[in-house]
């Protein structure tokens, strides 16, 4: 058993040079006997994915059948190799599925033409764009057979772009050289197109070259791949794809990890819950591909490589980080239940990957759902306010009360279609206003179901109040409204006045502010002023004392902040200040060592997200 107490250094990029560069050159050979010499011609299958004899056996009704037909009747209408999210690619494979089948001419025609119109449009796109998409585009050429001046043309375009240097990854440039030196998602979904590609071309030597690569990056040698941090490394001196059966790290079992994809979740960290990364399942997407493909050419034993190693990926998402497959990758595990006998979670009409699906059909290898599927329940609706004003709110989610009969190993939280998380509880930020949240949750059978919580955002209300204290005779200053001593009650569309009435109130006819002219006397130890306002932060401005005295000291206690007069006996002060409230209410009272403090005028707002 592989164990190491202390947390792997951190290494920006590793990589092996010399093997790199050799690899380049075509000089470098991995150890260990030689693909070739794993390859059993006997055993190769008709077909890149599937066979007319193979398909003739499969169902055109159920589940699985109606969501290929459903993926075949959607539109193509520009394919793109070089957008990596273009679903054109397996809409494609889909329409090629169902006309093999069924031998529906326009299936074909479908196909054929999209099939033509993806080539020259991978320019100006990413290596991992031509690694996701082209490998259907080849699937697909190969069920519908092309006529031979299109089959000549699409034979050529492919033999040359995976060699078109494109955007790539650590400056790996290519499509072939992300299949042979690049171990993270990238390098996955270039080997399943490359594997796709080569049979495609009848390249035996570039087949071979993708099976050593394969076996090693599975976890007999690292030599050769680029490597970024080296966190999730069983052996961080010998870096591999997935991590070596028994690879225990501080106690923590990390046998069947991914490490350059689980790296993207951040580092390792033996006292925390092992973090859910995507990324995973998206390598898991190109290598199950490749593997498929291979063991079709004459591979049988990939998915023995590495004492079963991605069976054991397999094993760790779903039994040490408790990720099972969902969305897009969950078409995945219905490869691993057919080669291992597995029962991951596989549920019919899973969505297809970025190269691949329909594996449900294929493969078959969902179990029956049992009499009674899940319960899903997302549970009651909810109302939160933007608490500080940013336009959006942390909300909690809770799926705890979905049931089943058996046991519920999945949940997926979505709006409009689009993951939010994966747990029975979740908390996501979502902006303001009304929000549909899908949960979906899968019991061990693979069955689902579906229920949905309806949460809304609302804004934090903005509050702005200005106040003039005055006698009862005198106009308020614009924009403000009087008070004139009177205790606390509803008036001029607020809530505000005295703890008692507050009779002295004078206006002095001296200055041109009105606002500065008039005032009201705190003139009992007990004076208290007060204003009814949502909680939160205010930006407060009092202005205090008596144009006609120079006898005040204004001091203040304002929501319990001592707000010193700061120049002692003269005519006026103003405070400024930012004041949280947390009681509903703004409360100003006379402060340390004041002396009769009058009231002028004072003016509050909420305050604006981000000061204070």
């Amino acid at each position: 058993m592989t164990d190491r107490s202390a947390h792997p250094r951190i290494v920006r990029f590793a990589v092996a040079t010399i093997p790199a560069l050799l690899c380049a050159m075509g000089l470098f050979t991995s150890p260990g006997a030689t693909a070739a010499e794993r390859r059993d011609p006997a055993q190769r299958k008709d077909g890149i994915l599937t066979s007319a004899a193979e398909l003739a056996s499969l169902p055109t009704s159920g589940r699985a059948w109606d969501n290929l037909l459903a993926h075949a009747a959607l539109a193509v209408s520009a394919p793109d190799l070089g957008n990596q999210d273009d679903p054109s690619n397996v809409r494609v494979l889909a329409k090629a599925l169902v006309y093999a089948r069924t031998g529906q001419q326009r299936y074909r025609a479908e196909a054929v033409a999209a099939i033509l119109a993806c080539i020259g449009t991978q320019d100006g796109g990413r290596t991992l764009a031509l690694g996701r998409e082209l490998g259907a585009y080849v699937l697909a050429a190969d069920l519908v057979g092309l006529d031979a001046a299109d089959d000549g043309r699409f034979r050529a375009f492919v033999a040359a772009v995976i060699d078109q240097r494109l955007d790539g990854r650590s400056g790996i440039e290519t499509l072939r050289a992300s299949a042979l030196h690049d171990p993270s998602n990238w390098g996955c979904h270039a080997r399943a197109t490359l594997v796709a590609a080569a049979r495609y071309l009848s390249d035996e030597a570039l087949l071979d070259q993708l099976a050593t690569r394969l076996h090693d990056w599975s976890g007999r040698s690292g030599a050769g791949f680029a490597f970024k941090e080296l966190w999730w490394q069983g052996d961080p001196s010998a870096p591999v794809g997935i991590n070596r059966a028994g690879t225990v790290v501080s106690g923590r079992v990390l046998d069947g990890v991914l490490p350059d994809d689980q790296r993207r979740a951040g580092a390792f960290d033996p006292a925390q819950p092992f973090p859910r990364e995507n990324y995973v399942w998206e390598a898991l997407q190109g290598t199950m591909t490749a593997a498929l493909l291979l063991h079709r050419a004459g591979y049988v034993d990939v998915f023995a490589w590495q004492d079963e190693a991605l069976r054991r990926a397999h094993v760790w998402l779903h039994d040490q980080c408790g990720f099972p497959a969902a969305a897009d990758d969950a078409w995945v595990p219905h490869i691993a239940n057919r080669f291992y006998g597995t029962g991951f979670p596989a549920p019919a009409g899973a969505a297809p990957g970025k190269g691949l699906g329909f594996t449900d059909w294929l493969y078959g290898s969902t179990p029956t759902p049992p009499a009674n599927p899940p319960i899903a329940h997302a549970g009651d609706d909810a109302s939160v306010t933007d608490g500080d004003g940013d336009g959006s709110q942390a909300v909690a989610l809770d799926g705890s009360r979905s049931s089943d009969d058996g046991a519920i190993v999945a949940w997926l939280w979505s709006r409009d279609g689009v993951g939010l998380a994966r747990d029975a509880r979740a908390s996501v930020v979502l902006p303001v206003g009304r929000h549909v949240i899908a949960l979906t949750v899968t019991d061990d059978a693979g069955a689902s179901a579906s229920d949905t919580v309806v949460v809304t955002v609302v804004a934090r209300p903005t509050f702005a109040a200005a106040i003039d204290f005055q006698p009862a005779r005198s106009v308020a200053a614009d924009g403000y409204v009087p008070d004139s001593g009177a205790t606390f009650r509803a008036q001029n569309g607020l809530s505000y006045g005295w703890n008692v009435r507050h009779p002295t109130a004078r206006e002095r006819d001296l200055l041109a502010d009105q606002r500065l002219d008039t005032h009201v006397e705190m003139d009992r130890s007990s004076s208290r002023w007060e204003i009814a306002v949502p909680n939160g932060t205010y930006a407060v401005t009092i202005a205090c004392g008596d144009p006609a005295s120079t006898s005040t000291v204004n001091s203040l206690l304002v929501e319990g902040l001592q707000v010193a007069d700061p120049d002692g006996r003269d005519r006026l002060d103003v405070h400024e200040l930012i004041v949280p409230v947390r009681d509903g209410r703004l409360t100003i009272q006379r402060g340390s060592g004041a002396r009769t403090p009058r009231l002028c005028f004072i003016d509050i707002a909420t305050m604006p997200v981000g000061n204070g």
